[in-house]
Order: structure tokens, then C-alpha cells, then sequence
């Protein structure tokens, strides 16, 4: 499991300082981005270094409970499930020591960078990817 901490900015915020649903997405994919760079893969490697790119298919969020303006905020980054040519990733977003404030999942489907067909996923991924995976 990777950990990624962030704390909630005012712009993620409505009007009674309620994060908007919609910065879970935003969160869980900075928690990506921070994975990426941890398993040796960081996201701009994808486009000066590698010949594949990691597309999300999809992505969803269960709400669990709110958050607000300046809740430091601990997303636990762990890998779901690892096919032949997608990846599934689990963000559990909530304040260290409570219980979640919400669970995102994204499916993550390798494609060839120049054609844009799937194709399986490349060993140096895999092999960033096993470490972290759930049990």
C-alpha cells in the first residue's frame, strides 16, 4: 500500500466548506500521480520515455462522509486487481484514524502510445504494480 497526504483547499470546497464531490476525483488522481512516481513511473515518463500509456477506462466514488476546508486528508493507494492489460487501482480517502470519507476505484486499460490499441501490460509495470497489490 502507498500512502499519499493532502490537505483540503478552499477551491474544493461549496459554500459551507464542504469538499465538492467531484475533488475526490481530483485527490485520488493527485494520489496517482504520487503512486506512479513511487513505483519508479512517473506520470511525465509516459510521454518522453515510454512507447505505452496507462489510460484510465473508468472511474467511480462511494461517499462515505464529508470532509472540509483544511482536513488533512490520508489516501491509502492499493492495487485492487492486475490483468493481462488493465490495472485496477483503490483509494480509501478519509482523516488518519477515522473511518473513510470515501472509496474511489479507476480502471486503468494499456494501450500502444502511437496506435492507441490495447495491448498487455508492460513488465516494468507489472512488476511496480505487484508490490503494491492487495492480498
Amino acid at each position: 500500500m502507498f500512502t499519499y497526504r493532502t490537505t483540503v483547499r478552499l477551491p474544493q470546497t461549496d459554500a459551507a466548506g464542504v469538499m465538492f464531490f467531484g475533488e475526490y476525483f481530483t485527490v485520488a488522481h493527485d494520489a496517482y500521480q504520487g503512486f506512479m512516481r513511487h513505483i519508479g513511473l512517473p506520470l511525465v515518463s509516459f510521454l518522453n520515455e515510454h512507447d505505452f500509456l496507462p489510460l484510465i477506462v473508468h472511474a467511480e466514488c462511494d461517499y462515505k462522509q464529508a470532509v472540509f476546508t483544511d482536513d488533512e486528508l490520508v489516501v491509502a493507494v492499493s492495487v485492487a486487481r492486475l490483468g493481462r492489460g488493465s490495472f485496477e487501482l483503490s483509494y480509501v480517502i478519509g482523516r488518519e484514524g477515522q473511518q473513510p470519507a470515501a472509496m474511489v476505484r479507476t480502471v486503468h486499460a494499456t494501450v500502444d502510445k502511437s496506435t492507441h490499441q490495447p495491448i498487455s501490460l508492460p513488465e516494468m509495470l507489472r512488476r511496480g504494480l505487484r508490490e503494491h497489490q492487495e492480498d
